[in-house]
This record gives C-alpha cells, structure tokens and sequence, in this order.
C-alpha cells in the first residue's frame, strides 16, 4: 500500500542512519534491502526464528528479490535485527522504502534520474492511460515509480541488467503498489523479447554516456548488427547512437514519443555525423534541449542533452538552450518547477533560447546537434584583425610527458626553466619553475622569448601572460600553451593580453573552444581570433595601464603571503 502521510526528510534520512550504522552496510541498495528485511519482521504478525526465514517471507516467491537480500544481508544475525525493530519507527520505515534510490533523499545512489529529469521528461512524453510506457536501463525504478506517482496510467515495464537494482525496483512497487513490472537484462536483449514489433508508446533512457561502441556488450542481435554497421549509416562511433537507435526502433516514429539523455560528445563530433544526417533527414529527432550543467550529481562537468525523438519534421529540428535554468545547489544544479514550464514553452516556441533549425542549416554544421552552436551571441569588434595577422609565429610549446620530464629536470639551476599551466596566474608568470638539465632537440619548438604571448590551449577561463625572461636565462612553455609571437611594428603584445582577458576576450576564446568536459583551442581557431586593432600609442596606454594592475596584484599578493606567514606566529609573539 501507499503510505497515507508523508514523512518528511529529516525522518526518512534518520532511518537510513540507522539501518547504515547497525549493519554497517556498504551502499545504498544494501541500506535499503536491509530495511525492507526490518519491514517485513516489524510489520508482520508472525515471529521469525532465523533471518533466512525472515528473509524468505520478504521475497513473497520472488527469487531475485531472495537472492538480493541473503547477498545484502549476509553476515547480520538475529540479535542485530532484534536490537533494531525497537529503534526504527514504523512510519518512518515505510516511507524511506517509498522514496526509493534517487538524488537528494537518504540513499542518493549512484546510478539514478534526477527527479527534475524524471519530471521533465514526463511533461514531454505525456503519458496518457493505457500507453506502454517502458523505461531502458530503468535502475532502481525512479522514473517509472514517479509516472505511477503522478497518476499517468500506464502500462509500465522497466529494465535493467544490475539485479540489486532490480530486486530495490520491486520492493519499491511493492510498497507504493505501483504495479510497475520490472525485469532483470540487457536492454536490447528485452527489446527484442518484450517490445520488438509490438512496440511501445511511450520511452525513456538515461542510458550509459559517451562509450565507444565496441564496449557494448550483449548477446542480442540488435546489438550485433550494430557492432557490424548498418547499411543506411555504418557504425556508430559513439554508443550513444545505438542506444537513440533501440529507442526509435521501439516507438512508431509518426505516433509514438521516447526521450533520451545523451552527452553533448555525441551531438556534434564528426565520427558520428553520417548517423546524425540519417536520423535528421528521416523526421526521427524532434527536438533538442541543452541541459544546465550540474544536474547530474558527481558528473557534474559533463554536458548533457535530453533529445525527443518521434513526431519530428524532415525540414527542420527543434533546438532548445535551457542551460540558462539551473538553480545551483550545494552539489550540482536542478531544474525547478518554473523552470521546467520554461522548457516546454520554448519547446512550442521561438525565441532567444528555442528556434526550429532547418535541415539545410544543420548540415551546414557538419549536422552537429550541439545546441550552443546556434545559440553563440554575436560578439561585436570594431576595427577587428585576425590574430593571425598580427603574428610573427604562432606555434604549441614543447609537448613532454611526465616520466621524460622528471628524467630531465633537475633541483640545481641551470638556467633553463620549464613552464607548466600551474606557474600563470593573473596575468603573470610565477612560483617556482622546474629547472631543465638536459636539453633535446623536442624542446627547441618551446622556447620562449620576452614579450612572447602565451595562452594556455584549454581553459576557463583561459591563462594568459606575456613573457619576461631574464639575460641569460632560457624559458620552455609546455604543449599546454600557444606561443604568440607578434609583431612588435604593429601591436602591443600587453594590449592583446588586456583584450583577451576582458569580458569579450574570453567570451571569444570560449566561443572558439570545442570540447565537452574540458574545451580546447585549436591552432587554426586561435589564428583566426579577431582582435580590435587601433593605433600603436592608444595600444600603448592600454597597455601600460594593464601592467600596472599586474603589478598592483602583485604586491597584493605579498602583502596576502606576508600576512599569512604573520598569523602563525602571531599568539606565540602577543600572548
């Protein structure tokens, strides 16, 4: 049954102390397969004599759910099971098991749909009475509990090929009496066994991100062929496309709607353009809508995009940039209520963050689905000059891995240094730097002179300095930077570094850098930054103005480092 109150989450959170503390469990789902064994003795009327009895009535003839809990159990005896009855109130108990493995309760598992995802994706798939909703790789039943919880109606059936997860999936339906089906599998394997040609009408997936395909492991053919490359498109390079693949083959495209959550990885790299041409031309992608990042607690970094697929156009996509609506949170970011009913109106409408994309403009940009490509401000530059133009020479540093560089590097000075992205900071070169003792010819392309431009190949932000190397001393940036050397005739190299650590600069430099978790420059895109060029002497007063800040921050910093030092010794001098 469902629990008639609700118990709040100080209550629910206590109950999972307990549990955790008395059996020093290992994970969430021990935590919660252990306290559905102390349910069912607190609940029951009959009196157990030994766990295995106990636990044999909680699984009520489900062998996974037995099996699950002798594993989370293994080891806890009777008088630690006693002791805990008397400990745990019975409200308290039942509503921890209705709340399940998700963010922000108690458990917070490791693998789980963000309840805003959930909500998110629920307001999009519209599930109406009698649908088959069918959630792949559904863990510990999270979304599907929720869609019974909000009353949709449906025939709901989920997969996921942990058992523990699915044995938590089942005792949660029990509980709430969801009636929501869960089995244990792979979910191409389930596709072909329980959905195939009858279909569905309605699915989800937060499947697996960013796995080459050749990872995918699984007996079925679907994931056979996949692995061999189909005709209409080869092989996926990402496993993202096979996944979206099992989700357009499980709905009718004309009538049904799955949504899936992918890596941004997989929305714009070129490996994977043919596949994305294919399912853009056929009308399968409805839209596209870029997620805050955060939401998805600890891959906090990594973008994220939810694409809904069915009911699409073969002349355009919709394009939705919603990372403007996280809220943050003490870990990560959510998406509230508000922001949630934003999502769904810029999903029916145009405006600043939401335009219907023509497939002819999508194949303009190698048919990437990167949301941010199409939504990037344009940045206005008067008297604008490429980068490149400016330039003597624009070339990596020296590119040397850890182990070569140890064997090299030395404690005594020798007058060579070797520049790493941890020595700039606020414009300036500084702590100490490794000294090199054995010069090779690989490290000639590093070498650095004074008024050198440096800026680092990743970022955000960006690091950027201009060099000053001593008489006599020779300085080696890293392959983590670009060497600008400008032409001293025509501009400032100060000037340039002002420029680009301003609010524009390095709104450029993001706009220019590519990548999901940590964005690169390419050399290419660094050449052809514009940079406002005016004359040498207003260059100039720009310049020196920025040195001088440099400086001011330098001093600041000594007075900060000096004070420090102070404190430690401060009770000792006054006490």
């Amino acid at each position: 049954m469902i629990l008639g109150n609700k118990m709040n989450d100080r209550a629910i959170s206590g109950v999972a102390n307990i549990i955790h503390r008395s059996f020093d469990t290992r994970d969430e789902v021990q935590t919660y397969l252990c306290a559905y064994l102390v349910h069912t003795i607190k609940s029951g009327s009959r009196r157990f004599t030994t766990p295995e009895d106990a636990i044999a009535c909680a699984a009520d003839g489900d062998d996974l759910i037995e099996s699950a809990l002798r594993k989370a159990t293994a080891g806890i005896d009777s008088e630690g099971i006693e002791e805990m009855l008397g400990r745990i109130d019975a409200g308290a108990l039942e509503a921890f098991l209705a709340a399940g493995l998700k963010p922000g309760s108690a458990m917070n598992g490791a693998h789980f749909t963000p309840d805003c995802i959930t909500d998110l994706a629920l307001r999009i798939l519209d599930v109406k009475p009698g649908d088959k909703l069918v959630d792949y790789g559904c863990g510990a039943g999270g979304f599907l509990e929720r869609a019974a919880e909000l009353g949709a109606g449906a025939r709901s059936e989920g997969v996921e090929i942990v058992p523990s997860f699915v044995a938590a999936a089942r005792v949660r339906a029990r509980i709430t009496g969801s009636q929501v089906a869960y089995s244990e599998g792979d979910m191409f394997s389930y596709y072909e066994d329980s959905v195939g040609t009858r279909g569905a009408d309605k699915v989800f997936s937060n499947y697996p991100w960013g796995m080459r395909t050749k990872k995918l492991r699984s007996d079925s053919g679907f994931v056979g062929r996949a692995l061999q490359g189909l005709p209409e498109y080869g092989r996926p390079v990402s496993s993202d496309w096979v996944f979206n693949r099992l989700l357009v083959d499980s709905i009718d495209p004309a009538a049904g709607t799955a949504v899936g959550i992918s890596s941004n990885g997989a929305l714009f790299n070129g490996a994977d353009a043919r596949i994305r041409k294919y399912f853009i031309e056929n009308g399968w992608i409805r839209a596209v809508v870029a997620l805050p990042e955060g939401l998805f607690f600890p891959w906090t970094n990594i973008g994220t995009a939810l694409i809904v697929f069915g009911g699409g156009s073969t002349s355009a996509v919709r394009l939705v940039d919603a990372t403007d609506l996280g809220t943050k949170e003490r870990r990560g970011s959510t998406l509230g209520e508000d922001a949630i009913d934003e999502i769904i109106r810029r999903l029916e409408n145009d405006g600043e963050r939401s335009s219907s994309v023509s497939i002819s403009e999508l194949a303009g940009h190698g048919y990437s689905l990167l949301v941010s490509q199409y939504f990037e401000e344009a940045i206005e530059i008067e008297n604008a000059v490429e980068l490149g133009s400016l330039a003597l020479d624009i070339r990596r540093g020296a590119g040397i891995g850890a182990s070569a560089l140890d064997a090299i590097s030395c404690t005594e000075d020798t007058g060579v240094d070797y520049l790493n992205l941890s020595n700039v900071a606020d414009g300036v070169i500084e702590g100490e730097l490794q000294h090199i003792g054995k010069l090779d010819g690989g490290l000639e392309k590093g070498y650095v002179a004074t008024g050198d431009l440096l800026v680092s190949k990743s970022g955000s932000p960006f690091r950027i300095a201009v060099a000053e190397v001593a008489d006599g001393r020779k300085l080696i940036a890293s392959g983590n930077f670009f060497i600008i050397r400008l032409d001293a005739q025509r501009v400032d190299p100060y000037y340039v570094a002002s420029f680009l650590s301003s609010p524009r600069g390095a709104r450029l430099l993001e706009a220019a850098s590519r990548g999901t978790t940590l964005r690169a420059l390419s050399l290419g895109a660094l050449r052809g930054m514009p940079v406002p060029l005016v004359d040498l002497d207003a260059q100039r007063r720009v310049g020196t103005a920025y040195r001088a800040k440099l400086d001011e921050i330098g001093i600041l910093k000594m007075r900060l480092e000096r004070a420090r030092a102070e404190i430690t010794d401060l009770f000792d001098m006054e006490a």
